[in-house]
Protein backbone atom coordinates (compact mmCIF):
# COMPACT_ATOMS: atom_id res chain seq x y z
CA UNK A 1 0.00 0.00 0.00
CA UNK A 2 0.88 3.44 -1.44
CA UNK A 3 2.04 5.82 1.92
CA UNK A 4 0.89 9.38 2.24
CA UNK A 5 2.88 12.80 3.78
CA UNK A 6 0.20 13.71 6.67
CA UNK A 7 0.28 17.64 7.22
CA UNK A 8 1.10 18.33 10.72
CA UNK A 9 -0.65 21.95 10.30
CA UNK A 10 -4.36 21.30 8.70
CA UNK A 11 -4.36 17.11 8.42
CA UNK A 12 -4.30 16.20 4.47
CA UNK A 13 -2.41 13.75 3.38
CA UNK A 14 -0.54 14.23 0.91
CA UNK A 15 1.55 12.66 -2.22
CA UNK A 16 4.97 10.81 -0.79
CA UNK A 17 7.01 12.79 -3.11
CA UNK A 18 5.19 16.26 -1.74
CA UNK A 19 7.45 18.79 -0.38
CA UNK A 20 4.87 21.21 0.87
CA UNK A 21 1.04 20.54 1.97
CA UNK A 22 -1.12 20.74 -1.19
CA UNK A 23 -3.74 22.22 1.29
CA UNK A 24 -1.90 24.73 3.57
CA UNK A 25 1.48 25.17 1.94
CA UNK A 26 3.35 24.02 5.28
CA UNK A 27 6.90 22.82 4.44
CA UNK A 28 6.33 18.69 5.27
CA UNK A 29 9.57 17.68 3.63
CA UNK A 30 10.40 16.34 6.54
CA UNK A 31 7.75 14.87 7.49
CA UNK A 32 7.43 10.57 7.58
CA UNK A 33 5.76 9.10 5.66
CA UNK A 34 2.61 6.80 7.17
CA UNK A 35 -0.03 4.22 5.83
CA UNK A 36 -3.19 6.72 4.43
CA UNK A 37 -5.76 4.49 6.32
CA UNK A 38 -4.11 5.67 9.63
CA UNK A 39 -6.03 7.88 12.06
CA UNK A 40 -4.64 11.45 10.74
CA UNK A 41 -3.05 13.58 13.81
CA UNK A 42 -4.62 16.18 15.02
CA UNK A 43 -4.31 19.09 12.98
CA UNK A 44 -2.17 21.74 14.99
CA UNK A 45 -4.40 24.08 14.41
CA UNK A 46 -7.33 22.42 15.53
CA UNK A 47 -9.57 23.74 18.65
CA UNK A 48 -9.28 21.77 21.78
CA UNK A 49 -11.91 19.40 22.85
CA UNK A 50 -14.96 21.81 24.56
CA UNK A 51 -14.22 21.95 28.00
CA UNK A 52 -16.55 22.19 30.90
CA UNK A 53 -17.30 25.90 31.84
CA UNK A 54 -14.73 28.06 34.02
CA UNK A 55 -16.14 28.06 37.38
CA UNK A 56 -14.08 31.27 37.73
CA UNK A 57 -15.86 34.23 36.20
CA UNK A 58 -12.90 36.36 35.55
CA UNK A 59 -11.18 33.06 33.07
CA UNK A 60 -12.48 33.34 29.72
CA UNK A 61 -12.39 30.69 26.99
CA UNK A 62 -10.95 31.20 23.45
CA UNK A 63 -11.87 29.48 20.59
CA UNK A 64 -9.17 29.37 17.74
CA UNK A 65 -10.63 28.96 14.17
CA UNK A 66 -8.78 28.95 10.83
CA UNK A 67 -10.23 31.80 8.59
CA UNK A 68 -11.32 30.75 5.60
CA UNK A 69 -12.36 32.63 1.83
CA UNK A 70 -14.57 31.91 0.06
CA UNK A 71 -14.61 31.97 -4.32
CA UNK A 72 -18.10 31.52 -6.07
CA UNK A 73 -17.85 31.76 -10.15
CA UNK A 74 -20.22 34.70 -11.27
CA UNK A 75 -23.03 32.11 -12.48
CA UNK A 76 -23.24 30.44 -8.77
CA UNK A 77 -22.73 26.95 -9.77
CA UNK A 78 -18.56 26.32 -8.92
CA UNK A 79 -17.44 27.71 -5.27
CA UNK A 80 -14.58 26.83 -3.14
CA UNK A 81 -12.86 27.65 -0.24
CA UNK A 82 -8.77 28.15 0.75
CA UNK A 83 -7.40 29.32 3.90
CA UNK A 84 -4.15 31.37 4.06
CA UNK A 85 -1.50 30.34 2.04
CA UNK A 86 -3.54 28.71 -0.47
CA UNK A 87 -1.94 28.62 -3.85
CA UNK A 88 -4.97 28.91 -6.84
CA UNK A 89 -4.44 27.38 -9.94
CA UNK A 90 -4.72 24.01 -12.64
CA UNK A 91 -2.17 22.39 -10.36
CA UNK A 92 -3.42 23.52 -7.32
CA UNK A 93 -6.22 24.98 -4.68
CA UNK A 94 -9.39 25.32 -6.98
CA UNK A 95 -8.20 22.75 -9.53
CA UNK A 96 -11.45 21.60 -10.54
CA UNK A 97 -12.88 24.43 -11.06
CA UNK A 98 -9.25 25.72 -12.68
CA UNK A 99 -8.75 22.38 -15.28
CA UNK A 100 -10.89 23.58 -18.06
CA UNK A 101 -8.92 27.00 -18.41
CA UNK A 102 -5.75 26.64 -20.16
CA UNK A 103 -5.47 30.61 -19.30
CA UNK A 104 -5.08 29.56 -15.42
CA UNK A 105 -1.13 29.08 -14.85
CA UNK A 106 -0.92 25.85 -12.75
CA UNK A 107 0.54 27.63 -9.97
CA UNK A 108 -1.10 31.30 -10.67
CA UNK A 109 -2.10 33.41 -7.65
CA UNK A 110 -0.83 32.91 -3.49
CA UNK A 111 -3.72 34.29 -1.25
CA UNK A 112 -2.55 35.44 2.60
CA UNK A 113 -4.54 35.97 5.28
CA UNK A 114 -2.67 38.69 7.78
CA UNK A 115 -3.67 41.97 10.17
CA UNK A 116 -7.35 40.75 9.49
CA UNK A 117 -7.31 41.33 5.81
CA UNK A 118 -6.91 38.62 3.21
CA UNK A 119 -4.01 39.33 -0.19
CA UNK A 120 -3.83 38.13 -3.24
CA UNK A 121 -0.18 37.45 -5.14
CA UNK A 122 0.48 37.46 -8.78
CA UNK A 123 2.96 34.27 -8.41
CA UNK A 124 4.19 35.23 -12.30
CA UNK A 125 1.30 33.52 -14.13
CA UNK A 126 1.24 33.65 -18.04
CA UNK A 127 -2.09 35.34 -18.35
CA UNK A 128 -2.15 37.87 -15.32
CA UNK A 129 -4.43 38.63 -12.30
CA UNK A 130 -7.01 40.94 -11.57
CA UNK A 131 -8.44 42.73 -9.16
CA UNK A 132 -11.56 44.56 -9.90
CA UNK A 133 -10.26 45.05 -13.04
CA UNK A 134 -6.91 46.42 -12.12
CA UNK A 135 -4.00 44.10 -13.15
CA UNK A 136 -1.45 43.01 -10.40
CA UNK A 137 2.13 42.66 -11.75
CA UNK A 138 4.58 39.49 -10.85
CA UNK A 139 4.64 39.21 -7.30
CA UNK A 140 2.32 42.57 -6.80
CA UNK A 141 0.09 41.91 -3.60
CA UNK A 142 -3.71 43.39 -3.53
CA UNK A 143 -5.67 43.15 -0.65
CA UNK A 144 -9.45 41.87 -1.72
CA UNK A 145 -12.61 41.29 0.49
CA UNK A 146 -15.77 40.36 0.13
CA UNK A 147 -17.22 41.26 -3.32
CA UNK A 148 -14.65 41.83 -4.80
CA UNK A 149 -14.08 40.42 -8.43
CA UNK A 150 -10.70 38.16 -8.84
CA UNK A 151 -9.83 37.20 -12.55
CA UNK A 152 -7.26 34.68 -13.40
CA UNK A 153 -7.01 35.83 -16.93
CA UNK A 154 -9.42 37.49 -19.14
CA UNK A 155 -12.10 33.94 -18.81
CA UNK A 156 -11.74 32.88 -15.37
CA UNK A 157 -13.68 35.36 -13.15
CA UNK A 158 -14.56 34.94 -9.24
CA UNK A 159 -16.67 36.44 -6.57
CA UNK A 160 -14.89 36.75 -3.16
CA UNK A 161 -17.11 35.54 -0.73
CA UNK A 162 -16.16 35.72 3.46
Amino acid sequence: MAQVKVCPSCGRKNPLTATMCELCMVDISAVNPTDPDAPAPKPADAPEPEAEPASDPSVTVVERKRKLLYFETPDGKVSFSVGSGAVLGREAEGKDCFCSYQTVSRRHACLMYSDDAWTIEDLGSTNGTWVNEHPLGRGEKCKIKEGDTVALSRSCMLKVKE
